[in-house]
């Protein structure tokens, strides 16, 4: 029998890429994933859709270092805004930004939880005009963007939603199959439990309920299977979304503990320096500073060569 290249169930990461690329071309879109629950990761802590996390689309890129507080009102209007509104309903909209452009974005839920975001866009609907606080060269680029079609559009969102779902099952169940073959049937549970709400406010007691046993018995059997408590099992879940999405995204530490499960940024804080021996913006700004100084490195070996 003859398989299709790249399409390895055990490894999905390298198709889903490829076909979120696919559908880029397909569409002439740019698409920006957006992670808001730290599950989108390989076991190696890289991004599936490492090229992927940013708005990349000339529009947006215009000027957004360089114009005083451009890149705050871009997260404010593109990533807080967004994400609320796509919870009311799960359902794919259109979002205009604070400099006039207009984009598809269509949301990705698992049990009642909103997973990820994904942007298509940029473009601008008929008549629109670009904000006079632009500078000249920004509505340029607006005015560069192309019109919008209905139907494309439409066609795009189901395309979109359904990547989206599959996306969030490789995510949680096919990257983890390995894992699975190794586990019991309960503590494959345990572990699907974990990964479905580590994001809410969960106790013993809710997995004693998912597991149909008593309090006593499902902290015996964490304990067993685990060798910890199932509070530290908890923790150690949210630590892990919390160092990728600390290295993978701008997110701020308010946004990061509650997409993870804290009700602040200062317990999380707190929990983040018992469980790593450093606060959270620290360990971020180190991380930085390495991959400065690598790429720093890696720029001064091509230039021997």
């Amino acid at each position: 029998m003859e398989y299709f290249e790249g399409m390895d169930p055990e490894n999905p990461g390298k198709y889903l890429r490829e076909t979120l690329i696919g559908i880029e071309k397909h569409f002439d879109v740019v698409i920006t994933v957006h992670d808001c629950r730290g599950l989108l990761y390989s076991k190696s802590g890289e991004h599936i859709f490492e090229d992927h996390r940013c708005h990349t689309h000339p529009f947006c890129t215009a000027l957004r270092y360089s114009m005083p507080f451009w890149h705050t009102y871009c997260k404010r209007n593109c990533l807080f805004k967004a994400e609320s509104l796509a919870r009311e309903t799960f359902r794919p909209y259109l979002h205009k930004c604070w400099k006039g452009g207009t984009e598809l974005i269509v949301p990705g839920e698992r049990n009642g939880s909103l997973v990820l975001l994904m942007y298509a866009g940029v473009f601008r609907e008929a008549g629109d005009v670009p904000p006079e606080c632009l500078p000249e060269s920004v509505q340029k680029e607006f005015y560069a963007l192309k019109e919008l079609h209905r139907e494309d559009l439409e066609q795009l969102s189901r395309v979109l939603f359904t990547f989206g779902q599959s996306v969030i099952y490789c995510s949680t169940e096919l990257c983890r199959k390995n894992d699975h073959r190794k586990m019991s049937s309960r503590r494959h549970e345990i572990r699907r439990f974990l990964t479905e709400n580590a994001h809410r406010e969960i106790t013993l007691e809710d997995l004693a309920a998912e597991l149909c046993l008593s309090p006593s018995r499902t902290s015996h059997l964490v304990k067993m299977l685990f060798t910890v408590p199932f509070r530290d099992l908890l923790e150690d879940e949210r630590m892990t979304r919390a160092k990728n999405m600390l290295l993978n995204s701008e997110m701020p530490l308010k946004t990061i503990a509650e997409a993870i499960g804290f009700r602040n940024e200062f317990y999380f804080s707190k929990v983040f320096r018992l469980h790593y021996g450093i606060p959270p913006g620290r360990f971020r700004r180190m991380r930085q500073t390495d991959d400065v100084e690598k790429k720093s490195r890696r720029r001064e070996a091509a230039g021997k060569t």
